[in-house]
């Protein structure tokens, strides 16, 4: 093959040119759109190829290879251009002539360095619209607007090109026309503006519509700038375009109408003439509107208040008229025909028949009445005119005849109206009142004929009678005695004619007293109804005679009603004591008469009956849904209270005997069967009963008991109800042997009665101490505990301790403030579960551990490092109890997990008891749990240099001669500083400082303390102390010493100074002010604290002096401390004390529990920066610890809670320092805010005497239980310190799919761990109580709560409503205990449902309890397939012939529904043959399964239960048996073992080899195999009595002795 040789290639393309680049010859470049060749090597020079590009030199690098230009898009501002390259700007092209940098000024463009430049090319640039300039307005900057040659814009529909570059005009208003002369039109066209706007800018041929015409702009201008101006207000600079009309529908007022507009006003359209915005009528704009088409409209009657227009046509009285003009109120007529005023017609006359004439009524023209048998046409309009009385405003149209029967007296006969009296028919010709001695016909007849005397006269005969006739009234007999014949009046209704002894008279006939009759056929007339023979027509007609003439308040009475149907009007009032008793239950039916389907058919009071009947016809709808989703019917109730005259009518109350209803059927829809509403009466009983009482009632409700009305109900029925039973408003429903079937619900109870005085009570969260959940053991000492709720608000505690052990106590020395009392798990706000879902926890064995690491059990075949990392890791028991950390990392082959520390994931283990020392190896004791980490937000750190703070005139000034601050200190709500020069300042509240006594004395920065109400301040050979109480100084003298230290115990007030030689003890009083010199090792005393009961000397070498008994003796612990170290200071707290100091330069520390042994901080203390630790202090939970002070340095702060885990205040890399260099720390004191430190002036000059805050404090530490892989509860072990919000809690778990919810709850006076003065002895297990004057705030959850300030003492089964709770009425089950007397009784109750976290209220929440709520007491009541609906929707009998509808299927859950704190108790049988007890017992019957609802059940006291089944829970699962058998041979779901089955279980199986034993350590007898190991637990040899057969070989001395041996 041939071979090719790239170098033969002479060019070598190097792409762009670079600076710095080492060219060699042939090199090809491009730059700036050219390509250049290399000629000669070199390294390119300066930034462009130009120097090296001298064509004129004839050493030049570079030759040109192509020419060419690069094109760089639109020119842009303060950018440098090269030769060549080509630009575009507005409409121009441009190429550079020479290298420059652009114009800053982005207006000027290229012609701001047009030297530079030249035109390539132009062309046009478009713009698009014209806009303005924008001038600079507040913080919004000017906008210039330039246009240059050759821009091409539109503006107003009219193309134009600029001649001469300018700037644009600053507003619309002036538009383009302000710069007309430098733009040429290009092309012109109208601009369309759609519809006209106000306030907008028009200009030359603009094309805008305006209502119904188009104009044309003729003049620039900014229109109108309202709508009620409108066009018209530019009326001159517009022409019009094109004309039309556009229909605005009817006239309107208050419209802006527009030229052209068409409008209807009464039958005629109007078209308008001139713009304007119209008043109250057409009539009153009537000049700017033209009749555009006449037409006609029909208005009917006419009205004084209507608006007519021309052509509307109106009825007045029998007469239609048409508009002449648009008028109101002008009559059409008041003469007949014709309107004098112009503005009506007469278009037609007719008649208008308007019945019967009424002295009421105002007639007009042309109507037509009847008066009596006479027809009449009126003449003119007229009120009140009798028709026979006025001719000229009556006319007579028909003459006629009225027959008015016998004549009467004492009536007002008319015109017309026949009568007869005796036997004759007479005519009446005059309008009169009948009198018996004036007009009566015959003496009328008499008086005309005997004397003509021109008097009125009112009668003429008719028909003439027989001259014998003696009958004058209808019903009238004659009777003959042989010679005479006279007339008989007839009797009362009912009356049997008898005839005794030759006499003839009418009587009654078997009438019994107190007992009415009504019939069909009856009649309702005075006299009937008393006898079966003459019974009334209606039953209201009866009941009202038996309350008109029965006195029922001491009579009962009886109305029979007769077989039949009867329409009755409604409602009918049945009498006090009166019982209706219908024939039979299917044959007396009774009903609303026509219109009064919606009324309520009877009103019942006392002793009121109704028997043996139908009601029916009641006819309504179902209302809107309630709050409860129960709706109510439209129609009535077939039996209702009587409401009388109102709720105080007495009259109508129920005052000795029920109303009832018996044997009685109802069918309706949509209304009710029974209702009693106790609200209509005041008083009484307001109470009902009803037995065999059925309701057969589509959508209505059966019966209704409200406001509390009482029913006793025996076999009342109903069907298809919407609801069968009610109770509501605290009424109350007892019933037995019923039921309620089909319907949407059975039986309802709503509510309570609204009058009832509940009895109110508040919740009492506040009643147990703080409560501790767990107390950890090494299994002989007490090592440290947790609470379940740390408590708040204490001032001073004490522990109890109790368990296996002996001599352990407890103290409590500090309180934490803004501390985490209790972290509560919360529900979720959804229906999800509380807790989270899938935590992890696992409680094992490890098999060995060391200080970084732990091995897991052996039986850990699941652990993954996916799911174990991040888990924390507790020792709960054995080696290494208390001591925690969490996973960095697991091995699942080895099980061995590496572990950090969880305050700055370093390896190794923290303590919960901080600073107990780590074991280093762990070993098959040591029990674990494996468990969510819980990591806690840290309070966090406020350095504040507090400038807020006020101190007396030149009370701090800096430099050499000035006021430094010297000393601080705080106890009991009083703060104290001292200056330099001895003055002292005094604030109550940390902010403003007033002037105290002056000490004058010079004052050095001395040791400070407090106890109680006195402070301490040492100054030279002195002690002073400040009295907070009386705001006394006292001075105490002291030996001459260099005083180090001053330390105070709180509850002896003795305090003791260390100095250089010795310790000075004293007392406030100053009755005790001893110097003990002489008790220090070698070493100068640097400091002293006190704590549990133990003074600790500290030395700068080493050495400690511990005292026991308020330093009257000193024990000297002669190098206890590392004497390589310069200690510096000591202080106390958190139950240890804390040591430190410098070794070169290096910050040291050390702590103890007792001042003899100490220990020393892990490795996080080499992270501190500075010289050493200077000054110690502790509060709020934590030591805060300075570096050396010395004006030259920097003064650094470190932090630690326990003395073993140090952090320094910059963490997150922010350096946080007391003072600037020249500065040094004067004092510090720990105050409820956090500590305060004093910055003093260290003799410099520089400026800044203050108080520095450092506001911080412990993070808490809390571990989380969990359950079913739930998160369950939290325990505190560090409450932490001086939060100033309500932290974020993290729960750290690999494996949960959901977050649980959690509440860190914040408050003071909070316990800590305590102090352990004796750990006790032998303790495998403990508890502790604690007792003092603080509480534990705890949220009460479950059935059992405690309530204060209770007003009354509440029975069983009162509703509970607590505040806030809307959705939930609680039941009172039981009260376990009372105390105290009303109305502030304190009591503890159980209560149903129970108390969820999501509901559980907060302390001193309020609630209400009634007694008096809705009930509905069922006892053998039965339902069928209730939840199917009405009638239409059960479909019966389909529903058991095809099933049922799955529209409307069965709701068991409606069978009873309690609703907003109603009741319903009842036993019960469903559909399904079923028995309930309410919500307490259940027995299925196909099953025979028994379920019983233990929260409502009270089980104190039960020994034994025996039960055939039982369904636990939502498991599913049926338990049959509790079983003894060890043997576990059934194998069943159904069957619980007892402890002993299980123990023998294990037994057997363990014994038998039936097992694998996953333990990691197993012992039988003294043999132990733990890990590849046997031994013994006695450490005696272990014998094997028999040959062994090895098959794997053998090592160390088993194969030595063998082969020594052999």
């Amino acid at each position: 093959m041939a071979e090719f040789n790239l170098e033969r290639i002479r060019f070598r393309w190097k792409n762009s040119w670079q600076a710095s680049t080492t060219y060699v010859k042939d090199d090809i470049v491009y730059f700036q759109g050219k390509c250049y060749v290399c000629l000669i090597g070199h390294e390119s020079s300066g930034s462009t190829i130009y120097p090296d590009l001298n064509l004129s030199a004839p050493n030049t690098k570079w030759v040109l290879m192509f020419d060419g230009n690069q094109w760089r898009n639109n020119w842009t501002h303060d950018t440098y251009y090269n030769r060549g390259d080509v630009i575009k700007f507005n409409g121009y092209v441009y190429q550079c002539i020479s290298e420059h940098q652009s114009t800053i000024v982005v207006a000027l463009g290229p012609i701001g360095d047009i030297a530079k430049w030249t035109i390539v090319a132009t062309t046009y640039n478009w713009l698009n619209t014209w806009t303005p300039s924008v001038d600079a307005v507040g913080e919004t900057p000017a906008v210039t607007q330039y246009y240059n040659l050759g821009d091409v814009i539109i503006y107003n529909g009219i193309t134009y090109i600029c001649t001469e570059k300018h700037v644009a005009a600053n507003s619309y208003y002036l538009g383009l026309e302000q710069d007309q002369a430098k733009w040429a039109i290009v092309a012109r066209s109208d601009n369309w503006r759609t519809d006209w706007a106000i306030s907008t800018r028009y200009t030359v041929d603009d094309i805008a519509k305006y209502g119904a015409i188009t104009y044309r702009c003729i003049s620039g201008h900014t229109s109108a700038a309202s709508l009620d101006s409108g066009l018209e207000f530019d009326q001159s600079k517009w022409e019009i375009f094109l004309e039309g009309i556009e229909y605005k529908g009817d006239w309107a007022m208050t419209f802006r109408y527009k030229k052209g507009d068409v409008v209807k006003s009464g039958g005629s359209l109007w078209k308008v003439v001139e713009g304007h915005l119209s008043t109250t009528t057409l009539r009153s704009d009537i000049v700017r509107w033209e009749i555009f088409v006449p037409g006609l409209e029909y208005e009917d009657l006419w009205s004084i208040e209507y608006e007519y227009n021309v052509g509307d046509i109106v009825v007045y009285g029998g007469y239609a008229y048409t508009a002449l003009t648009n008028n109101t109120s002008s009559v059409p007529s008041v003469n007949g025909l014709l309107q004098d005023t112009g503005d009506w017609e007469l278009l037609k006359q007719g008649y208008k028949h308007q019945g019967n004439w009424n002295v009421g009524t105002a007639y007009r023209t042309g109507d037509v009445i009847r008066d009596q048998g006479y027809l009449y046409i009126a003449l003119a309009d007229s009120t009140g005119v009798k028709p026979d009385t006025n001719a000229a405003t009556w006319q007579i149209l028909v003459t006629g005849r009225k027959w008015k029967a016998s004549w009467l007296d004492n009536i007002e006969y008319h015109l017309g109206d026949v009568v007869t009296y005796a036997g004759v028919a007479y005519i009446c010709i005059n309008r009169h009142l009948g009198t018996e001695s004036e007009n009566r016909p015959d003496l009328d007849l008499l008086n005309v004929e005997a004397i003509d005397d021109g008097d009125v006269h009112y009668w003429t005969t008719l028909l003439q009678g027989t001259a014998s006739n003696v009958l004058q009234y209808r019903g009238d007999t004659r009777t003959h005695d042989g010679d005479n014949t006279t007339r008989f009046a007839i009797g009362s209704p009912g009356n049997l004619l008898k005839s005794i002894a030759g006499n003839i008279s009418w009587e009654n006939f078997e009438e019994v007293p107190n007992v009415f009759y009504v019939s069909s056929s009856g009649n309702d007339v005075v006299g009937a109804g008393l006898t079966l023979n003459a019974p009334f027509r209606t039953v209201k007609y009866a009941c009202q005679y038996v309350a008109a003439n029965v006195d029922n308040n001491t009579t009962n009475t009886t109305i029979l009603i007769k077989t039949g149907m009867y329409e009755e009007i409604l409602p009918i009032k049945v009498p006090r004591n009166c019982a209706l008793v219908g024939d039979e239950l299917r044959s007396t039916i009774i009903q609303p008469a026509a219109g009064f389907e919606t009324a309520n058919m009877f009103y019942v009071n006392n002793g009121s009956g109704i028997r043996n009947m139908t009601l029916q016809g009641l006819t309504g709808v179902l209302g809107t849904p309630n709050e409860y989703l129960t709706r109510r019917p439209t129609a009535g109730a077939f039996v209702s209270l009587d409401p009388g005259t109102g709720p105080d009518d007495q009259s109508v109350w129920i005052t000795n005997k029920s109303c009832y209803v018996q044997n009685v059927t109802t069918f309706g829809t949509g209304c009710i069967g029974m209702k009693l509403d106790g609200s209509l009466h005041n008083g009484g009983n307001r109470s009902a009963v009803a037995n065999d009482f059925t309701q057969v009632l589509s959508d209505g409700i059966g019966y209704w008991a409200t406001d509390g009305g009482r029913s006793e109900l025996v076999s009342v029925f109903t069907y298809f109800c919407h609801i069968g039973y009610l109770a509501e408003h605290g009424g109350i429903l007892r019933a037995t042997n019923g039921n309620n079937s089909y319907g949407t619900y059975g039986s309802v109870a709503e509510g309570f009665d609204q009058n009832e005085t509940p009895i109110t009570a508040q919740f009492d969260n506040r009643t147990l101490e703080a409560q501790v959940q767990v107390v950890h053991t090494d299994g002989n000492e007490l090592i440290a505990l947790g609470y379940s709720h740390a408590g708040q608000s204490y001032t001073s505690a004490t522990g109890a301790v109790s368990g296996s052990g002996i001599n352990a106590t407890v103290a409590y020395d500090e309180l934490r403030n803004n501390a985490i009392s209790q972290i509560r798990v919360i529900d979720p706000s959804d229906s999800s579960t509380p807790g989270g879902l899938n935590y992890q926890y696992l409680l094992n064995n490890a098999q060995d551990g060391t200080a970084t690491t732990i091995t897991l059990a052996a039986s850990d075949d699941t652990g993954t490092p996916e799911k174990y990392i991040g888990m924390r890791i507790v020792l709960v028991a054995g080696k290494g109890v208390g001591q925690y950390g969490h996973i960095t990392g697991y091995d699942a082959l080895t099980k061995i997990a590496i572990i950090s520390k969880e305050y700055n994931d370093t390896s190794g283990w923290e303590n919960l008891y901080p600073g107990r020392p780590i074991e280093t190896t762990l070993d098959g004791t040591t029990r674990y749990s494996l468990e969510p980490r819980v990591i806690i937000d840290d309070p966090g750190v406020t350095i504040t240099n507090d400038t807020s703070k006020t101190f007396p005139t030149d009370f701090l000034t800096a430099g050499s001669g000035g006021k430094w601050a010297s000393a601080i200190q705080y106890s009991n709500g009083t703060y104290v500083v001292i200056n330099r020069l001895g003055e002292t300042a005094i604030s109550t509240d940390g902010t403003t400082f007033t002037a105290g006594e002056d000490l004058s004395v010079a004052w050095g920065f001395g040791p400070t303390g407090a106890s109680g109400t006195n402070m301490f301040f040492q100054n030279g050979a002195v002690v002073y102390n400040y009295d907070t109480s009386t705001s006394t100084w006292t001075n105490f003298a002291i030996q001459n010493f260099a005083y180090t230290g001053l330390a105070t115990n709180q509850s002896t007030g003795l305090s003791m100074l260390s100095s250089t030689g010795g310790v000075t003890r004293f007392t406030p009083d100053g009755v005790t002010n001893q110097a003990i010199g002489g008790i220090s090792s070698g070493g100068s005393i640097i400091g002293i604290a006190y704590g549990n009961g133990i003074w600790v000397l500290l030395q700068t070498n080493g050495t400690a002096l511990t005292s026991v008994n308020e330093g009257v003796n000193w024990t000297i612990q002669t190098g206890v401390l590392d004497t390589a170290v310069t200690w510096t200071d000591i202080a106390y707290g958190n139950g240890r004390f804390v040591a430190v100091g410098k070794e070169a330069d290096a910050a040291k520390a050390a702590y103890s529990f007792d001042g003899v042994t100490w220990y020393y901080p892990d490795e996080s203390l080499d992270l501190l920066p500075g010289t050493g630790l200077e000054n110690i202090i502790y509060t709020a939970g934590q030591f805060i610890a300075t570096t050396t002070e010395n004006p030259s340095f920097t003064n650094y702060m470190a932090r630690s809670k326990d003395g073993f885990a140090w952090q320094w205040f910059a963490q997150d890399s922010t350096v946080y320092t007391l003072n600037d260099a020249g500065h040094s720390l004067a004092g510090s004191t720990s105050t409820p805010e956090g500590e305060w430190f004093i910055r003093g002036d260290g003799g410099t000059g520089s400026a800044g005497n203050s108080i520095i805050t450092v506001q911080t404090g412990a993070g808490a530490v809390a571990r989380v239980n969990v359950s079913s892989s739930r998160l369950q509860s939290f325990t505190m072990y560090d409450p932490g310190a001086n939060y100033l919000s309500v932290p974020g809690v993290l729960v750290v778990d690999p494996e949960k799919t959901i977050d649980g919810l959690d509440q860190p709850r914040i408050a003071s006076g909070v316990l800590a761990q305590p102090i352990f003065t004796n750990r006790g002895a032998g303790y495998v297990t403990a508890t502790m109580t604690v007792a003092g004057d603080g509480f534990a705030d705890i949220f009460q959850t479950g059935k059992t709560i405690n309530l204060k300030n209770v007003s009354l003492v509440p029975g069983p089964g009162a509703n509970v409503v607590i505040n806030g709770i809307d959705d939930v009425t609680y039941r009172l089950t039981k009260i376990v205990s009372q105390s105290g007397s009303a109305p502030n009784l304190n009591i503890t109750v159980n209560i149903s449902p129970t108390i969820t976290n999501q509901n559980s209220p907060n302390h001193e929440e309020t609630l209400i309890l009634r007694e008096q709520y809705s009930q509905v007491r069922l006892t053998g009541h039965d339902f069928l397939d209730v939840g199917v609906g009405n009638v239409n929707s059960t479909r019966y009998p389909q529903l058991y012939l095809e099933g049922e509808d799955p529209e409307t299927p069965r709701q068991p859950f409606n069978e009873t529904v309690d609703n907003g704190g109603g009741r319903v108790f009842y036993t019960s049988t469903d559909q399904d043959g079923n028995f309930r007890v309410g919500e307490l017992f259940a027995v299925e019957q196909a099953s025979g399964t028994v379920t019983v609802n233990a929260d409502l059940f009270e089980l104190d006291g039960l020994t034994e239960l025996s039960l055939g089944g039982i369904q636990v829970g939502g498991s599913a699962v049926v338990i049959k048996e509790f079983s003894k058998d060890g043997t576990f041979v059934a194998n069943s779901n159904n069957i619980v073992p007892t402890q002993a089955a299980i123990i023998t279980y294990l037994k057997s199986r363990i014994s038998s080899g039936g097992a694998d034993a996953l333990t990691n350590t197993l012992i039988a007898g003294q043999v132990k195999v733990s890990s590849t190991n046997f031994t013994t637990t006695s450490g005696l040899q272990i014998n094997i009595p028999v040959s062994v057969h090895q098959t794997g070989g053998i090592d160390g001395d088993m194969l030595a002795h063998q082969l020594f041996g052999i």
